[in-house]
């Protein structure tokens, strides 16, 4: 099932047009796509306690596990730590009750880890309970941790771990996130005959 941002879709029929020669590339084995910045919303001080404690009842964490919360547009940033990111079991039920359309849980990776950060993609009322990689979430994602990581680089190796599970380089650019990855064929096809 896909997210209806459909992003893969958009990622795929790019690759292909590179591919076949239809466009210029100017970046061998990488596409970048420009999406405009998330908006963050401000609310209360007691919004962000009230919330916080909601997300860690619906993620399966501690409340302690929290580390901060943030709203951007229709999804929520759940940002904890490394320890409880790893163990969260989202209800997804739960989460049909909550006022976002989805919920995005992050934390920073390891100092060892080849990324800067991790993040996982819920939207069940959107009719996944999780995208397996979802570059709209790093529109949030991205102005999130270029506040939040203290010696943040400029591109940010990215990766949603999800169990398809999916690596991005992404960059702040003014109020428009870069998004570049890779794609690869895995089938090719040729329809014969008239549709009409």
């Amino acid at each position: 099932c896909e997210v209806a941002l459909c992003g893969h879709a958009t990622l795929a029929t790019a690759y292909t047009l590179f591919e076949l020669g239809l466009c210029d590339k100017s970046h061998p084995g990488a596409i970048q796509l420009s999406f405009p910045i998330a908006v963050q919303e401000k609310h209360s001080d007691d919004w962000y306690r009230d919330t916080s404690h909601i997300l860690a009842l619906v993620l399966g964490v501690n409340f302690a596990d929290v580390i901060a919360i943030d709203h951007y547009g229709s999804s929520y940033i759940c940002h904890l730590n490394q320890a409880a990111y790893n163990t969260v079991q989202p209800n997804f039920t739960r989460m049909m009750d909550l006022s976002c359309l989805a919920v995005v849980i992050t934390c920073e990776a390891p100092e060892t880890s080849e990324y800067d950060f991790f993040s996982r993609f819920f939207a069940p009322k959107l009719g996944v309970n999780e995208d397996p990689v979802t570059g709209s979430a790093h529109c949030a994602l991205v102005p999130y941790w270029n506040r939040n990581l203290p010696s943040h680089p400029v591109d940010f190796r990215a990766r949603q771990t999800s169990a398809r599970g999916g690596d991005l380089i992404v960059r702040l650019d003014n109020n428009r996130v870069l998004i570049t990855g890779t794609a690869v064929f895995t089938l090719r096809g040729k329809l014969i005959g008239s549709i009409f």
